[in-house]
């Protein structure tokens, strides 16, 4: 049984891998433009990233990363995380990971809390 889960599970990421290697980046960018427009509706960031984020790091997590340190993301991801007020969520934005809609959970001195969607595409 444990055998089944982890193959399906990695089926589960090595299809959004696959994926994310055949979109170009305007697709990426599509995609998060279109993802936002769901959240000025009304759907929830968490449910998204649940359903949509490729960043294996953080999924399991509900794309939430705690703690984080000022530093240790891209200056891009920080500038647009750290302009937010808590709770708010960002407009779309670009690293060189992908594409991404970050929310900022809570900030403290140089710690911060942050729940983040990410599109990938091919480089």
């Amino acid at each position: 049984m444990r055998i089944f889960i982890l193959t399906l599970f990695s089926v589960m990421l090595l299809s959004v891998e696959t994926q994310a290697q055949k979109r170009t980046e305007a697709e990426a960018k599509q995609m998060i433009d279109s993802l936002f427009v769901k959240i000025k509706e009304g759907a929830s960031l968490t449910n998204l990233v649940i359903q949509y984020s490729e960043d294996p790091a953080s999924i399991k997590k509900e794309g939430v990363y705690t703690g984080v340190k000022k530093g240790q993301f891209t200056p891009e991801f920080e500038t647009a995380v750290l302009a937010l007020k808590p709770n708010e969520i960002s407009k779309p934005f670009k690293t060189k990971y992908g594409y991404h809609i970050a929310q900022l959970i809570s900030k403290d001195g140089d710690t911060y809390s942050v729940r983040q969607l990410i599109i990938t595409y091919k480089k």
